[in-house]
């Protein structure tokens, strides 16, 4: 069994992974800062019901992520699950997932700034937020999810592997309960203005979905 560091696609899990891991946690200790409250609300441990699943969930998969790191990047070439695609394992390719992912990461970072003080991460029950329908807002409801698919894309380009497969599986499904159960929560908040703004938009791509 051989076993090699796979380069430069490690480089570039890393770099987008690291920019990930930055811009969240760079924005929660700003807006921690200034505001006196933290945006993250699945750090405040969820007591159950679905947002404790969902949160429980996504702490699991940023573990995976990092497992995925380590098994790919020192990956056994002939191991199940770590065996790439042969349609993707290609030049080019690599490249490709690696500007899909730093593409996601900047709608990501555009997003949170144009929303400001208002960003969570989870649905906060305590703390009213603004409804915030400038910049990307205009044109999608949820840019940072979006953003997010684009990184979980850019991954999979990079690593065409069935353990990455199943990460961004569980990411999809995960992020497509919580834009529900937060289109919901906006729904109780902000009344008829969202629901306005829910008929004229669409949750991802503008006319389509």
């Amino acid at each position: 069994m051989s076993v090699r560091l796979d380069m430069p696609a490690v480089l570039y899990v890393g770099l987008l992974y690291g920019g990930y891991a930055a811009l969240w946690s760079l924005k929660r200790r700003c807006q921690r800062r200034t505001t006196g409250i933290d945006p993250d609300v699945f750090a405040r441990r969820p007591s159950g019901g679905l947002q404790g699943y969902v949160s429980g969930l996504s702490r699991a998969l940023q573990c995976y992520v990092v497992l995925l790191l380590i098994a790919h990047g020192l990956a056994p070439t002939a191991a199940w699950g770590l065996r790439q695609l042969p349609l993707l394992n290609r030049p080019g390719v690599d490249e490709i997932g690696f500007l899909l992912g730093a593409a996601g990461l900047t709608l990501c970072w555009l997003a949170q700034r144009t929303m400001a003080s208002s960003w969570r991460v989870g649905i906060d029950e305590t703390n009213p937020t603004d409804f915030v329908t400038s910049g990307p807002f205009e044109l999608i409801r949820n840019p940072t999810y979006l953003g997010l698919f684009a990184l979980a894309l850019g991954f999979w380009l990079i690593w065409p592997t069935w353990a990455v497969l199943m990460f961004g599986t569980l990411f999809v499904v995960m992020l497509e309960v919580q834009v529900r159960s937060e289109e919901e929560h906006m729904l109780r908040q902000h009344g008829k203005a969202y629901e306005m703004y829910f008929a004229r938009t669409k949750r991802y791509f503008p006319g389509v979905y």
